[in-house]
């Protein structure tokens, strides 16, 4: 299992389009094998910060995702509301 998580530094208005933006990329990451769930958070401690996280099956079903056109176009769509650059990391299963 591989989890990505991404912050994302967004506008007011982007905090805004993120929740429907959020039901967007699940409805398409769901056609993708591999791919299981997408969740969105906020920091409870600052609450600017906006975390997506997306399971994913293993590093090639993460790849058939981010090499799709889908993948860029929704993500090209939130970058309309970003302040700065989005920073990721990923966390692998070591079960």
């Amino acid at each position: 299992m591989m989890v990505k998580q991404a912050e994302h530094f967004l506008s007011d208005e982007g905090h805004v389009f993120f929740k429907k933006w959020v039901q967007e990329l699940q409805a398409i990451a769901v056609k993708y094998p591999g791919f299981d769930s997408v969740w969105p958070m906020r920091s409870g401690e600052a609450l600017e910060e906006t975390h997506l996280f997306m399971v994913f099956a293993d590093e090639t079903a993460y790849q058939r995702w981010v090499s799709g056109e889908e993948h860029t176009r929704v993500l090209n769509e939130l970058a309309a509301y970003s302040v700065k650059p989005w920073q990721a990391k990923t966390y692998v299963s070591i079960v």
